[in-house]
């Protein structure tokens, strides 16, 4: 369910900037948690996403537009203006701070849910990019991407409202508790 905090504010009031050194993957942990949209056990690969679409946070479009993950321009009630133009001719979103494309982000992936896409499904890694793959959003193949972000979930450092912290977790299987709910993240390798 959608959030109604004003556009520039995250679900705690903040507005951080990406030149601010924040944990980066708290802030959409938070925002995308708020939101409850994508079950919790996909949370830490949507943040893996970021990741990797921003270069771990330190791609141009990240640092000076506060877009985590090349999401491009539409005029969304989340976008500030237009960022920098797109290798495709098209021009990437301009955000006023991280909290703003966290919360695009989630608005995505509730398009997808009310567009009939059962997001209970996204329960591995796999899943996951095979459901951006299937909607275009890279252009490398499924299993190149897939070894991208496997490689990126050890970095994802996210602690729950318990203080269970989920830095460098090594795969297998982690559990972490947040609001209450107990979920497993899965971080395997697939072929």
């Amino acid at each position: 369910m959608r959030r109604t905090n004003k556009i520039g504010t995250g679900v705690d009031g903040a507005c951080t900037q990406a030149s601010s050194g924040a944990n980066f993957d708290q802030i959409v942990s938070n925002e995308l948690t708020a939101d409850a949209v994508l079950p919790a056990v996909a949370i830490p690969f949507a943040i893996a996403q970021n990741r990797l679409e921003s270069n771990n946070y330190t791609s141009n479009l990240f640092l000076n537009y506060n877009n985590l993950n090349g999401y491009k321009y539409t005029g969304s009630q989340y976008q500030s203006g237009q960022g920098p133009q797109s290798p495709e001719g098209d021009y990437y979103a301009a955000y006023a701070c991280i909290e703003d494309s966290a919360q695009e982000q989630s608005a995505w992936w509730g398009r997808r849910a009310a567009a009939g896409f059962d997001l209970t499904t996204l329960t591995t890694p796999k899943a996951f990019v095979n459901e951006l793959a299937a909607v275009g959003w890279f252009t490398s193949s499924p299993a190149a991407y897939l070894s991208r972000l496997n490689s990126l979930l050890t970095l994802v450092n996210i602690q729950a409202s318990t203080g269970v912290d989920t830095t460098g977790y090594t795969g297998q299987y982690s559990s972490l508790i947040a609001a209450g709910l107990v979920f497993a993240v899965a971080y395997m390798v697939f072929d």
